[in-house]
């Protein structure tokens, strides 16, 4: 029998029940940490509302089936569209604001083209860090003020995370 030593990262042991304790309580930076990469999921494109297009901010909505997903709130991302990796903010949770129905939707940041979103299938997200957890608004203009601040957080983080 071969015995192997317990692999750890800063004082932590590395386990799997771990990483996925971290996803569940949002700590993704120590998440990818300890997994030394970038937790990703992968979902299929669905229709969704259609009102972030209409009144907040365009979104791809995804159904993500056999993945842990992180702790309900909203996550500094990179999305990866058709082989193409984008700088994007995703909310994973319930749409307290609107319909109240569990979502999976990713904002792509830099005038992103959305042309031919209808025929797209698979987009992949990795997380980055969580900005906020799920929040509840008694109107639509402070959700949609929210999510241009949680843009402006992504912004920065992405450029500090790029900067490292």
């Amino acid at each position: 029998m071969i015995v192997v030593d317990e692999v750890s990262c800063d004082d932590i042991a590395v386990h799997s029940r771990v990483i996925r304790q971290l996803l569940s309580d949002g700590n993704i930076s120590l998440a990818n940490k300890l997994l030394d990469k970038e937790y990703k999921i992968k979902g299929i494109h669905i229709k969704g509302q259609g009102l972030g297009k209409k009144q907040f901010v365009p979104t791809i909505n995804l159904n993500c089936e056999d993945f842990l997903l992180p702790s309900h709130g909203i996550y500094v991302t990179k999305s990866i569209v058709k082989d193409i990796e984008y700088p994007s903010v995703t909310f994973i949770g319930h749409r307290v604001t609107t319909d109240g129905k569990f979502a999976v939707e990713t904002h792509i940041l830099n005038n992103f083209d959305d042309a031919g979103m209808d025929k797209l299938h698979t987009v992949e997200i990795k997380f980055l860090h969580k900005i906020r957890d799920n929040k509840k608004f008694e109107v639509y203009e402070d959700l949609k003020q929210q999510i241009l601040d949680d843009i402006e957080v992504a912004k920065n983080k992405l450029r500090n995370h790029i900067e490292r």
